[in-house]
């Protein structure tokens, strides 16, 4: 039973090790790749098949914004990361030492924030299911949206990484100790930050600014 149970834990980070060096998302949706990750020079995005057939099964018109739909200054001052980009993070959200990746884009009904979590099936195999963080009403032309009151337009909200830890925030009355990954969803426009954290299979957040 304890050999089972190592054997598990080793596929389990290799699976881990494996989605991490991979992320790669384009204006026309979601590329399926072995090797995910950030690419630099596009801010392009990589999944893995199985994160792209549950994404597929969840909504076949997903994409994420382009890196042309977010406010310019957004990608300015952005640090790009391997494991995060404006539209998209890597990380063990769930904490099953399996990699996930939360999607930041729309379809044709919603804008949508997603995460895609991997879970073990019965025969102990891995396979990933899409949880909808957020919806919102679907926007035509993301790059004509207003920020704020300034002639500035486009997607305002971005998402970056956050690590497991203790922090306190003057918004909230108790301390979070995050256990697992995590990520923060910012907007430039609208002065506002939230930490997203999952917990008791949903996510939750926590604001930590305005």
């Amino acid at each position: 039973m304890l050999l089972k149970h190592e054997v598990r834990v080793f596929f389990r980070a290799l699976l881990l090790v494996t989605s991490l060096l991979c992320l790669k998302a384009t204006a026309s949706g979601l590329e399926m790749s072995f090797h995910a990750g950030v690419h630099f020079s596009s801010y392009s995005v990589s999944i893995t098949p199985m994160m792209k057939k549950a994404l597929d099964d969840y909504s076949p018109d997903f994409m994420t914004w382009d890196r042309n739909d977010f406010v310019p200054h957004i990608l300015k001052t952005y640090d790009l990361r391997k494991n995060q980009s404006p539209q998209a993070v890597f990380g063990d959200f769930n904490g099953d030492l399996t990699g996930d990746v939360v999607l930041w884009g729309r379809d044709g009904r919603n804008i949508l924030l997603i995460a895609v979590l991997s879970y073990e099936k019965e025969d102990m195999s891995i396979g990933y299911k899409v949880h909808a963080i957020l919806k919102g009403p679907p926007i035509k032309n993301p790059r004509m949206v207003p920020c704020s009151s300034s002639d500035v337009t486009g997607i305002g909200s971005y998402l970056t990484y956050f690590p497991p830890g203790k922090i306190k925030s003057e918004f909230q009355e108790n301390e979070l100790a995050l256990t697992t990954d995590a990520f923060k969803l910012q907007d430039a426009c609208i002065p506002s930050v939230s930490i997203y954290y999952y917990r008791d299979g949903r996510f939750y957040s926590y604001i930590t600014g305005d």
